[in-house]
């Protein structure tokens, strides 16, 4: 049986992953948009496709986030 502790604990992580994914989901939509507020089709329909796809790195903590922007931005 599942502890209250566990459970209360588990839901706390889901409540701020989900935070986290907005605050992706909104800086990604925030840099890509027309000056005109409106979305290209083109820009949407690769962002749909590449929310679909497995993703090819995991990453551990921001310093391995920021190596690999770093690296990918050279």
């Amino acid at each position: 049986m599942v502890s209250n502790a566990l459970i209360e604990k588990l839901n706390k992580e889901i409540r701020v992953l989900r935070r986290d994914i907005t605050q992706i989901k909104e800086a990604l939509v925030d840099v890509k948009g027309d000056a005109e507020g409106q979305y290209r089709s083109a820009f949407i329909a690769k962002v749909l496709k590449r929310v679909r796809e497995k993703s090819r790195y995991r990453y551990r903590g921001s310093e391995s986030f920021l190596k690999h922007v770093r690296a990918s931005a050279k």
